[in-house]
């Protein structure tokens, strides 16, 4: 957990608060009910932060990894193109989905970005306690 985990939110400082609330069985049964999904997206160095930012800002997003210099080879056009990119990998829900797709499409240079959608089938139950809470 980083500083600013700590200094914003007092919670995490106690390990057996943190524990508490995510093993109550409203916050389980929550859990239970809540399709949940890791958002694959290659996107241009540019593009990245903004992205990013722009989701994590609006509640679409929990958490996104950024994956730099990540080479793309891929047949456009009927030819072979090299691309460096960076891949994101968004934790959302599938409520989410369509506004996180939107958005990408919005602002993503390619004309079919790649934005893939993977179910998590299981996941601890305290980051998917605290990744529901971030979305609301």
């Amino acid at each position: 957990m980083n500083q600013i985990t700590k200094d914003v939110s007092p919670e995490y400082n106690n390990t057996q608060n943190c524990k508490r609330r995510y093993d109550t069985t409203i916050m389980k049964t929550a859990i239970e009910k809540t399709d949940f999904l890791i958002i694959l997206c290659t996107c241009p160095v540019n593009k990245a932060d903004y992205i990013t930012n722009h989701l994590i800002a609006h509640q679409l997003a929990g958490c996104i990894n950024q994956i730099p210099n990540i080479k793309s080879t891929f047949r456009w056009e009927g030819k072979v193109n090299v691309e460096e990119e960076t891949l994101l990998i968004i934790k959302s829900t599938a409520n989410k989905w369509e506004e996180i797709k939107n958005v990408i499409i919005s602002v993503h240079p390619y004309d079919i970005p790649e934005i893939l959608a993977i179910p998590i089938v299981k996941g601890e139950t305290k980051f998917l306690g605290w990744l529901l809470e971030q979305l609301v």
